[in-house]
């Protein structure tokens, strides 16, 4: 657990990057609705 594995934490840069991306594209439909 403690070990870093390349692909676990390739996998989880991506996560983190796609997450951000949905919540700007959330954050900017709600600010265009509003």
């Amino acid at each position: 657990m403690i070990k870093e594995h390349p692909t676990r934490n390739a996998f989880t840069v991506a996560f983190g990057v796609g997450a951000f991306f949905f919540v700007a594209i959330r954050y900017c439909i709600y600010a265009g609705y509003f």
